[in-house]
């Protein structure tokens, strides 16, 4: 499991380019990426494959 400050290190050592991004952890069963959008907006992006059939609500 990554720490907050390891996420931090990662980002921080990436060059900001817009819409680039890097898969910081291969062997997760979920992608978890991390990058620049368009102007240089830290951006995280999950993404999975798989089907949810329920998805509870978060009630926020």
């Amino acid at each position: 499991m990554m720490t907050f400050n390891e996420l931090k290190e990662k980002w921080e050592s990436m060059p900001v380019y817009g819409n680039g991004f890097l898969l910081i952890d291969r062997s997760h069963n979920v992608d978890i990426n991390i990058g620049y959008e368009e102007l240089n907006q830290k951006t995280l992006l999950i993404r999975n494959s798989g089907i949810i059939l329920e998805l509870p609500s978060s009630k926020c």
